[in-house]
């Protein structure tokens, strides 16, 4: 049995940097967890976008505890983001229209130049209520791009915070952050995606 059930130590941490954080920002708080690729770039399409009161790349889901960032392709873990939102100045609903915008669903292997379990598209629900908003969301993606949506909805677990070089790579070191991005091709890939859709419309999101 995978040893990340049995690990208090992490599940105790977490809940006191959720309580720290309710506690300076109010009562209107959630939480997901979301991956799609490098964690740096996810990062990067939520921070600053209205709602949205702290994100944390780490890792989820994986076959073992404590993972770091050079062990966590073995262990299987994903690259992911922990995002807590004000649900007063976001939906949920919102939330979830704003990270299929930034991720390539049609892609079950990874994505944009990175490839492997760690990358693939996910979204881990916290309770019914959020699952219901994604497979809503979902239904819409797929009937705004006419193909099968490869994101995987997979119940909460445990998360594990990356390490501190890896937090908000994109304002520690620009310039190596750009360089990936633009080598990556994310940009153009989502463009081609999303450039003529209406999903944005209908949800009254934008695109960077």
């Amino acid at each position: 049995k995978a040893l990340r059930w049995k690990d208090e130590t992490i599940r105790i941490v977490n809940e006191a940097r959720w309580k720290q954080i309710k506690r300076a920002e109010g009562r209107n708080l959630e939480e997901v967890v979301l991956a799609g690729g490098r964690f740096w770039e996810l990062q990067e399409a939520l921070d600053y976008r209205p709602g949205i009161v702290q994100t944390t790349v780490g890792y989820t889901a994986g076959d073992t505890i404590h993972p770091s960032y050079e062990s966590s392709a073995l262990s299987r873990h994903y690259q992911s983001v922990h995002v807590v939102f004000n649900s007063s100045q976001i939906s949920f609903q919102k939330l979830m229209v704003l990270f299929v915008l930034n991720v390539d669903p049609l892609n079950s292997d990874g994505q944009f130049c990175n490839i492997g379990p760690s990358y693939k598209p996910a979204i881990f629900y916290r309770d019914e209520q959020q699952l219901a908003t994604i497979t809503l969301v979902l239904k819409s993606l797929q009937e705004a791009l006419l193909e099968p949506i490869r994101i995987e909805v997979l119940p909460s677990e445990t998360f594990y915070p990356a390490e501190e070089r890896h937090q908000y790579l994109y304002l520690k070191n620009p310039p190596k952050f750009v360089q990936y991005a633009s080598q990556c091709g994310r940009e153009d890939r989502l463009r081609q995606l999303y450039g003529n859709s209406a999903l944005p419309r209908m949800f009254d999101v934008s695109l960077r």
